[in-house]
């Protein structure tokens, strides 16, 4: 009987976590496509030109628009953390990797981003805090 009840929960766990990479997958189908930034705030400031950037992802690959041009890499998310986890790494410079933390509601996508500091745990952005805190919608 405990052999039961054991290779049960054995099976409860290993579907938990196939349920969880499935709902990454399921959320880099959803970023699919491309997203315009309709507010940023940097280290507590209000970028003014926050409407320059945009983002566009296509699966794991990934180009961000900026106003002085743009830069592509690679995105890899963790739908399972709470709250749910992006690095986004630069093709031309891995070591310039970005961790943060998004939520992804209909066509909004919040991004609370940083390098080369700790990842992340709140959708803030506050003087010194290396972070940028970026809503963005999806173009249709």
């Amino acid at each position: 009987m405990k052999r039961l009840v054991l290779a049960a929960m054995v099976i409860v766990l290993c579907a938990g976590t196939d349920d969880k990479k499935d709902q990454g997958k399921k959320d880099l189908d959803l970023l699919k496509g491309t997203w315009k930034v309709t507010s940023m705030i940097v280290n507590g400031k209000e970028d003014a030109n926050a409407s320059d950037h945009g983002i566009t992802f296509d699966g794991e690959k990934v180009t961000i628009k900026e106003k002085d041009g743009e830069s592509k890499g690679t995105c890899k998310i963790d739908a399972a953390k709470d709250p749910k986890q992006i690095d986004l790494t630069p093709d031309d410079d891995p070591d310039k990797k970005i961790v943060g933390i998004y939520s992804l509601k209909d066509d909004e996508l919040r991004l609370c981003l940083t390098r080369g500091a700790e990842r992340p745990t709140e959708f803030e952005s506050k003087e010194g805090s290396k972070r940028r805190y970026v809503v963005l919608k999806r173009e249709k």
